[in-house]
């Protein structure tokens, strides 16, 4: 009688590596801390991530951006006319971990570190004078997120909730724009990631 081939069992199946490339987009809520909160708003976001998964292990590298919506704080005393504005770019590498929870249905998680750059403005005119800054910095940033996907076909659709946290200790000089904050925000991001298995 023939020996089966042991390969085939699903005891001995190995997971193969498949190429991940995601899109998203959604809402960034700021949470902490005061020195962020006080002047950023809720604000939208976009972002790619591309990497490897195999089996439960994903490898990922990610860049987003946010235009940040600015608070009724950055405005200015005795009724000066301020444009303001404000964005931030984020480069992070991730390490993930999926697992399949139905046929079509996939839980994730993910930590990961990288840059926070970010860059703000401002021009306003008081007493006749024009006062005006632009200044960027790089910061460090961490993330944790959670997602769930589901299958169609080659690609799925999905959502995930984020902490992503950014540093920067830059102080005020002569008037230009300061950096000092640990933002801490809660993001809300729709997602479509396609797999090359």
């Amino acid at each position: 009688m023939g020996s089966g081939d042991s390969s085939a069992t699903s005891g001995d199946k190995i997971a193969a590596m498949s190429g991940v490339l995601a899109f998203l987009a959604g809402l960034q809520l700021p949470v902490a801390d005061n020195n962020w909160t006080d002047y950023v708003d809720a604000s939208p976001k976009i972002g790619v991530r591309a990497g490897a998964v195999e089996g439960a292990l994903a490898g990922m590298v990610s860049a987003d951006f946010t235009p940040e919506r600015l608070t009724a704080k950055t405005a200015m005393p005795f009724g000066a006319d301020v444009g303001a504005s404000a964005y931030r770019f984020r480069f992070l590498a991730h390490l993930g971990f999926e697992h399949e929870v139905g046929p079509k249905l996939t839980l994730t998680a993910r930590v990961g570190a990288g840059l926070d750059l970010a860059h703000g403005s401002y021009d306003y005119t008081a007493a006749g004078v024009r006062f005006h800054s632009s200044d960027s910095d790089v910061g460090f940033a961490f993330e944790f997120g959670g997602g769930v996907w589901w299958d169609i076909g080659s690609a799925q659709i999905g959502g995930e909730l984020a902490m992503p946290i950014g540093n920067h200790d830059k102080a005020s000089q002569n008037g230009s724009v300061a950096f000092q904050y640990t933002s801490y925000d809660i993001d809300m991001l729709f997602a479509v990631r396609m797999l090359s298995r």
